[in-house]
C-alpha cells in the first residue's frame, strides 16, 4: 500500500437519515452516522450473480420516487445543518 492509504476490500454504507457516506473495511461493523445517529445502510446492491438475476431490478416510477425522496432529505440537511 502507498505511504498513508489503507489498502484492502472496503463496504461503503449511507445515513438513511442525513445521506453520508461512511467507508469501512470489508465485514466491519459500520455502527451508527457519526454526524446524526442515523442507521447506515449499504450502497452497493447486487442484481445479478454469474448473470442470473438475484434480486429484481426495481422499475423507474419506484427509482424515481426514491430519488426524489433523497433529494428532500438533502434539501432539509442543507437547510438546517448539524
Amino acid at each position: 500500500a502507498k505511504k498513508g492509504k489503507l489498502g484492502g476490500w472496503k463496504d461503503v454504507y449511507r445515513c438513511e437519515s442525513c445521506l453520508r457516506y461512511r467507508v469501512v473495511p470489508r465485514g466491519e461493523n459500520p455502527g451508527r452516522c457519526a454526524r446524526c445517529g442515523g442507521s447506515l445502510t449499504p450502497i452497493r446492491k447486487q442484481y445479478l450473480r454469474q448473470g442470473e438475476p438475484v434480486e429484481a431490478i426495481p422499475d423507474p416510477g419506484n427509482i424515481r420516487a426514491y430519488v426524489l425522496e433523497q433529494l428532500e432529505i438533502l434539501k432539509r440537511t442543507w437547510e438546517s445543518p448539524l
